[in-house]
């Protein structure tokens, strides 16, 4: 298993950092478009994740949940998205297939009151290519050409002071490329032409600061199952006055013990800094006669070079973001059952204050909320796979900090998707979560682009004592 473990780690890392997953005229804008923040898990719920305290799962969304993974978790995540892109002229298709994120959570000390986790996860993407044509000063078409996007690298670590409140951080580093073309083509041929390429490399390091809180809420106890034989178990029930009174006999599962429902109240809050990252970058602009398809350096015939620098510093300024949320769920005390789960989340951040080597883009205040849940039905009369399969739903909105030509750009989705069981040797088990989203983004008017996208998603939890625990034989 560990043989397998680190190959699988060593080849999701590679893609991960080697890949272009996005494909829409929005990514142009800032640092690209914002990925995911938490696995299929979280996705397949509209993206909650604040109050999110699942052992089951690594919440990346919230440190302070890591607290609660008292077993080795290792999670990774596949998925497949569709762009359709709608504008003027007509639609456009494009598919990628691409890591999402993965993730090792583990228990820290032997109090099962503090975990840590580290992982590695796509925080935005870029991928355009945009023309557009304009008849100021004098006839043109402007094109438009990029990829590259910022990974993050995170360290995390959560103590729990009691089973209502934790406390948590990641520290994380961010690192990526942004790679952009620019190109004026004048249609009259007594105007030069204007190419300028630009290469950036970001680095720096920022902060996540995160906090839970738990209430739990003792329902009603349960009815009694008092075992007769096999198939057959009396009902007693409390009566009024306290007395045990016999209600009826009916049939009943294997489940006999004396059980007691909590429902907890789960809210979670979360702030990630505000980061000057440190920046690189390579720019080559020059005047230009004919060209050669595809638009890059070397297939341009230079007139003039207006300018070149290599290695040029400087800082590149992207605001902190603001975390709120609660969960609901239900967990029975005799044996840690948990049937349900409804939450909502709301984010903030002002994209006012982004720089870019001291220049500002068209940014602005972004929030977001997302709503959604799972059920689990986990009857005691039932033993099919399907009684243990959870059920999960989501939708949510984001007003993007993108504004086109004085127009906001937002964004909605809806998402479905199921937690499937699995069962290993070595004393492992694990869920397969498997996720649908289909969402749009931006609006015709204005002249601008809907990009409309499905994503389907494929995530694997792995989650063991063993991993690395070493024993000894006599």
């Amino acid at each position: 298993m560990r043989n397998y473990f680190s190959s699988l780690l060593l080849i999701l890392t590679f893609g991960l950092t080697a890949q272009t997953n996005t494909f829409s005229p929005y990514s142009f804008y800032g640092i690209g478009l914002h990925e995911p923040q938490n696995g299929v898990f979280s996705q397949t719920m509209g993206g909650i994740g604040q109050g999110l305290a699942n052992a089951n799962y690594v919440n990346t969304a919230n440190p302070a949940s890591y607290a609660f993974n008292q077993k080795v978790n290792f999670e990774f995540n596949l998925y497949g998205k569709i762009n359709t892109l709608h504008d003027s002229l007509g639609y456009y298709d494009f598919k990628t297939f691409n890591f999402g994120r993965m993730a090792l959570a583990f228990p820290l000390g032997k109090k099962q009151n503090a975990g840590g986790c580290f992982g590695l996860m796509p925080y935005t993407t870029a991928g355009y290519d945009i023309n557009r044509k304009f008849t100021s000063p004098a006839p043109h078409t402007d094109y438009n050409i990029g990829n590259g996007g910022v990974n993050k690298l995170f360290l995390g670590g959560a103590y729990s002071f009691n089973k209502n409140l934790s406390l948590g951080a990641n520290v994380n580093y961010m690192f990526g490329d942004l790679n952009s073309i620019q190109v004026v083509s004048f249609d009259t041929a007594s105007i030069n032409n204007y190419f300028l390429e630009n290469k950036t490399i970001l680095r720096g390091l920022n902060f996540d600061l995160g906090m839970q809180y738990k209430h739990y809420h003792q329902m009603i106890k349960d009815s009694a199952k008092y075992r007769l034989d096999d198939s057959v178990y009396v009902n007693i029930k409390k009566s009024k006055s306290g007395k045990d009174s016999l209600v009826h006999i009916k049939r009943y599962g294997r489940r006999s013990e004396h059980d007691t429902v909590n429902i907890i109240f789960s809210w979670g809050v979360t702030y990630s800094t505000a980061s000057n990252y440190n920046a690189s970058r390579d720019v080559f602009g020059a005047t230009f006669k004919d060209y050669y398809l595809p638009f890059k350096q070397g297939n341009i015939i230079v007139k003039d070079t207006v300018r070149y620098a290599i290695g040029e510093s400087g800082k590149v300024f992207v605001p902190g973001s603001l975390g709120i949320g609660f969960a609901i769920s239900n967990e029975h005390k005799s044996d840690k059952r948990n049937n349900f789960l409804i939450g909502a989340d709301f984010n903030y951040s002002n994209w006012t204050s982004y720089r870019n080597f001291g220049n500002s883009d068209s940014l602005h205040q972004s929030y977001s909320i997302k709503l959604g849940g799972y059920y689990k039905p986990l009857k005691s009369y039932r033993t099919d796979y399907f009684n243990e399969v959870e059920y999960r739903a989501g939708v949510h909105y984001t007003q993007t900090p993108i504004v086109v030509r004085g127009t906001q750009v937002n964004e909605y989705g809806v998402s479905i998707g199921f937690g499937l069981p699995l069962k290993f040797k070595q004393r492992t088990s694990g869920v397969l979560n498997l996720g649908f989203e289909a969402g749009k983004m931006g609006t015709l008017e204005n002249n601008l682009t809907t990009d409309t996208y499905y994503r389907l998603s494929l995530g694997m939890n792995l989650i063991s004592n063993e991993w690395f625990r070493h024993f000894k034989y006599e």
